[in-house]
């Protein structure tokens, strides 16, 4: 990928900016690797060779990179479990948004903030736009940062030479984000009223893992799903619950085409999950239930929780 974007500013006259060397190359260009390497350093290494000592250090050092790979795996598989692999609707637009004249860098963090929440090639491509060519520090590597969590090949854009402008060190502190400003964006023209959701998914908090399976098969049948930990955790986090919270879940269900519950004995326990189920009720739009998928299962049995309208899924 970047040796295309090396070959093509070349063709425009412009000089490469990545040049990457493939694995194997960079490892042995490496100065303590050609040291190692070298005819003085594997003489000695054979005279004192000693075969039991080898196969120790090999099994100690493949079990320490076992440790370290785990790490990076497990990571990868932790940021991707929480991502939806759907285009949501709005993706188009808030990218066109993005490249509007005279837009903040709030605007644009947000922007990118809300993209991070899904996992796909178009997605992607955008990050790397903007680790590519965003000129303000905290975006770029914010993109960078999002790419390589995703487990994808990415090279930091260094960054721009010469006199900084003020642009290029705006900052936003995503700590001070509250409920009360996610709110007081939807009273506003602020990018986050066009979003839209197929699933409001209502559910215990202490059922993740079962709701990250039923949202992964919504979303191979091309659904978008509102989970607030997923889309809005900068936002609503726990320990700053108060009555916006509320305000905004209401916007976000209203933002919903169906409201799908995830029917579980934690669910039915939970207050927020009965808020959820009353408020949805009055928008006069279908509710759905759905029990935790069984084992071996591949298809989701969605069943109408109580019938608003005449429609089917």
């Amino acid at each position: 990928m970047y040796r295309e974007k090396d070959n093509h500013l070349v063709s425009i006259g412009k000089k490469k900016r990545y040049n990457p060397e493939s694995p194997e190359k960079f490892f042995y260009s490496s100065q303590k690797v050609k040291n190692i390497l070298s005819v003085g350093v594997r003489e000695k290494y054979n005279a004192k060779y000693d075969e039991q000592k080898v196969k120790k250090e090999r099994a100690e050092l493949e079990e320490y990179r076992y440790k370290k790979n785990k790490v990076i795996y497990d990571r990868i598989n932790n940021a991707k479990i929480n991502a939806q692999n759907v285009n949501p609707s709005y993706m188009r637009y808030y990218i066109k948004k993005y490249h509007t004249k005279g837009i903040s860098t709030q605007e644009k963090m947000l922007i990118a903030l809300e993209l991070s929440k899904f996992d796909t090639k178009e997605v992607n491509e955008f990050f790397y736009k903007l680790n590519d060519s965003e000129r303000n520090n905290q975006i770029r590597e914010f993109a960078f940062n999002h790419l390589q969590k995703f487990g994808h090949y990415v090279v930091l854009r260094k960054r721009f030479k010469g006199k900084k402008k003020s642009y290029q060190l705006d900052k936003v502190n995503f700590d001070s984000m509250r409920p009360k400003d996610l709110y007081e964006r939807f009273q506003s023209d602020a990018i986050n009223n066009k979003q839209t959701y197929d699933f409001f998914v209502s559910h215990s908090l202490k059922d993740q893992i079962i709701v990250r399976d039923i949202v992964l098969k919504l979303n191979q049948d091309n659904k978008t799903c509102y989970i607030d930990w997923g889309i809005d955790d900068h936002f609503l986090k726990r320990e700053f619950v108060n009555v916006y919270t509320e305000e905004v879940l209401k916007v976000r269900m209203e933002q919903s085409k169906n409201l799908l519950l995830i029917r579980t004995d934690n669910s039915e326990q939970s207050k927020w999950v009965e808020f959820e189920i009353e408020y949805f009720s009055s928008l006069d739009k279908p509710l759905y239930e759905v029990k935790s998928l069984p084992p071996g299962e591949s298809e989701l049995k969605i069943e109408r929780y109580y019938i608003k309208d005449k429609g089917e899924l």
